[in-house]
Formats: C-alpha cells, sequence, structure tokens
C-alpha cells in the first residue's frame, strides 16, 4: 500500500518577512491537504464504482446460467422420475430395483454438482488474493458453461499442462474473467464451430522486466471484431450485442479485475476469421510486481 507523505504547517512565532512566507506556505499546505483529502475521496468513490459495477455483472451473469442451468437441470430430473416411476412397480425384481437405484443417485450427484457450482459462483468473499489452483477455477467454471456450447454443437476444449504451480490471485476475479470470455466466445462463436481455452505458465513483461505469470487464453472461431470497435471493447457499457442481451459490462469488468491482478490482457480479431483474447496474471500477485520492478 502507498504511504502518504503530508506536509506539516511551520510554526509562526514573530511578524517578519520570514513569518509572511511561513503564513503563505502554512496555507499551501491546508490547500494541499484538502487537495490530498478530495482526491482520497474520489479513489475511495472510484473504487467503490468498480466495485458495484463488478457485483452487478456478476448478478447479470448469474441470472443469464441460471435460465441455461434451468434445461441442464429439467434433463435428469425427468430421468429421475421416469425411474423412480419405474422402480415403484419392480420392487420384487432386486437386480432391475439396484440398477435403477444407481441411476437415480447418478443423476441426482449430477444436479447437486450443477447447484453447487452455481452456488460457488454466486458467493460472495472478501477480495483476497491467496495461493489457488487457477486450473480448478477454470475448469469449474466451464462447466457451467459446456451445456450451452452442447446445446449448440460447439466445441469447448480446454487445454492445460498436467500441473501448474498455484498463483497469488483472487479466485472470485479469475472465475469472473473465464465466465465473461468464455460466455463471449461461445456467444460469438456460430453453431458447430470451436471455442479453444489454454490455460499455462508463461512470462509477462511489466516495466521493461519479465516475471512469471499465467496466462490464459480465449480463442474463437466466430465473425471476428470490426477493427473501428477494438480500441473501445474495455470501455463500460460498450457492447455490440445489445439486440441480444449484451450490457457492455462484462470486459469492462474484466479490464478492471485484470489490472487489480496487476496483469495484461490484450485483444485479437480478424473479421472472419475469430477473436483471441490473452490475459497474463502474474503468479506471485500485485504486491509481487512493487518487489521485482
Amino acid at each position: 500500500m502507498a504511504v502518504t507523505i503530508r506536509p506539516i504547517p511551520c510554526p509562526i512565532e514573530r511578524r517578519d518577512e520570514l513569518s509572511a512566507v511561513a503564513f503563505e506556505f502554512n496555507r499551501m499546505v491546508l490547500e494541499l491537504s484538502a487537495a490530498h483529502r478530495r482526491l482520497d475521496a474520489e479513489t475511495e468513490k472510484r473504487r467503490q464504482l468498480q466495485r458495484a459495477l463488478q457485483e452487478a455483472d456478476k448478478l447479470i451473469t448469474i441470472g443469464q446460467l441460471s435460465a441455461g442451468l434451468a434445461h441442464e437441470i429439467g434433463s435428469p430430473l425427468q430421468v429421475v422420475n421416469g425411474r423412480a416411476r419405474h422402480l415403484a412397480v419392480c420392487a420384487d425384481r432386486p437386480e432391475e430395483v439396484r440398477r435403477l437405484a444407481g441411476i437415480l443417485v447418478a443423476q441426482t450427484d449430477r444436479i447437486t454438482r450443477i447447484v453447487q457450482r452455481l452456488l460457488e459462483f454466486a458467493r460472495r468473499r472478501p477480495p483476497a488474493f491467496v495461493r489457488t489452483d487457477v486450473t480448478s477455477v477454470v475448469g469449474d467454471v466451464l462447466d457451467l458453461l459446456r451445456h450451452e456450447a452442447r446445446r449448440r454443437c460447439i466445441d469447448l476444449k480446454f487445454e492445460d499442462p498436467d500441473s501448474l504451480p498455484h498463483a497469488l490471485v483472487n479466485a472470485d476475479g479469475v472465475q469472473q474473467i473465464t465466465l465473461n470470455l468464455v460466455g463471449n466466445a461461445v456467444a460469438a462463436t456460430e453453431d458447430g464451430g470451436v471455442v479453444a481455452v489454454d490455460l499455462r505458465e508463461g512470462l509477462m513483461t511489466t516495466n521493461g522486466s519479465e516475471v512469471p505469470a499465467l496466462r490464459l487464453t480465449v480463442e474463437d472461431t466466430g465473425n471476428g471484431i470490426a477493427p473501428e470497435h477494438l480500441p473501445r471493447l474495455f470501455e463500460p457499457f460498450f457492447t455490440t450485442r445489445g439486440d441480444r442481451g449484451g450490457t457492455g459490462l462484462g470486459l469492462s469488468v474484466v479490464k478492471t479485475i485484470v489490472t487489480e491482478h496487476g496483469g495484461t490482457i490484450a485483444a485479437e480479431s480478424e473479421m472472419g476469421k475469430g477473436s483471441r483474447f490473452t490475459v497474463h496474471l502474474p503468479l506471485g500477485g500485485p504486491a509481487y510486481l512493487k518487489e521485482v520492478v
């Protein structure tokens, strides 16, 4: 945390030219202190606004996920209902009872996993940076999005090395980054297309120094982003999907979260050939960057 050094007024013990200078200095000190207070208040307001935007984006996403997952949960519920009815009329056939009971257990476990993942994403936690298995966080988010990808016959691929070092990150933030980028990629991809997610260790450059980082890449085979739109992608409320439920918050929130982690994000796109978003997050967290640069 940065330490603000505030000037101390000079004591005035006599009335001469030096005291006049001291008086003027003290006046400037008071004005500077007031400016510092205004700046602190504005900074805190901006942080509160950023947190509110993140929470709003999260609530919108939860609503969209819930609507989609209703169908995903409905399918196993129909299976459970049908097998339970069948079970009621075959109590005298132990083998069939055991087979049906196994199906019921498997389908209820599936429902439980879907609901738990949604609740995990919805849970509010303090914005703490802790050593986290990012592969697991990204994988859980992709599990929430696979139903939409399957419905539209989109091949949702996830490539990651066998083992990645745990990174000092905010897990909620990584969830939102992944959900927004992959959700946008799925929405931008035509039925039968491909969305490829790649997570691996790499290096990021900051102030001329290279530091160890995690690199998350999300690439789609959609129609691409118009060149005139690329510079505005991370502006709050800018969207090209307003007629399809886009709010323009997602990429702005992603940019904010990446910046809070001391990371970087870049977008590349070519009309007719899809888009690629690349995020780098320092393994040691934002505090580590201050030690090496």
